[in-house]
């Protein structure tokens, strides 16, 4: 598999990952009494991904996903 593919593979799950703690903090908010710490996590889970993601792309052709 090329160096590319790998990369775009890379960034693909990373964007997966950043949905998935998306849905999970609207969850958490719609809760009573919602967990801050939990919620907090997942932005700091999501920032790092997203950085890691435009670190990626950068690697790529054009620089760009």
């Amino acid at each position: 598999m090329g160096h590319n593919k790998k990369e775009r593979r890379v960034i693909a799950g990373l964007l997966k990952h950043i949905e998935i703690h998306e849905q999970k903090i609207r969850i958490e908010q719609a809760r009573d009494i919602p967990n801050q710490n939990l919620i907090e996590k997942w932005k700091n889970e999501i920032q790092a991904a997203e950085t890691t993601v435009i670190r990626r792309a950068k690697r790529l052709p054009g620089g760009e996903v």
